[in-house]
């Protein structure tokens, strides 16, 4: 992640330490800055993370990488708003379920 303050890497770091635990089905991650390989290192995400990105091609790239990524409008969403519609957008490519 490009330009992130010391908060926001130590914020990360403690997401994907939780994220690694096994009562965590799934991680839904918006950004349209996805993890760098650094923040990855040595966490077996892959199947946990899920992208929900603005743009198209950072969502093919994504894929192409094998992880698992939607596409959400880049509204200006206030920010409950914005994790209902990637929720939405996960559940609707079966990523998540319900309950």
């Amino acid at each position: 992640m490009a330009d992130v303050s010391r908060f926001d890497r130590e914020f990360l770091r403690s997401v994907l330490t939780l994220a690694g635990k096994s009562d965590v089905d799934h991680l839904l991650f918006i950004s349209d800055h996805p993890m760098g390989s650094s923040e990855m290192r040595g966490r077996p995400l892959k199947k946990k993370l899920i992208y929900a990105v603005t743009s198209d091609k950072v969502a093919e790239d994504l894929r192409a990488q094998r992880y698992q990524a939607v596409v959400i409008p880049s509204y200006d969403y206030a920010r409950v708003e914005k994790v209902k519609v990637a929720l939405v957008a996960a559940a609707s490519e079966s990523f998540v379920k319900e309950g």
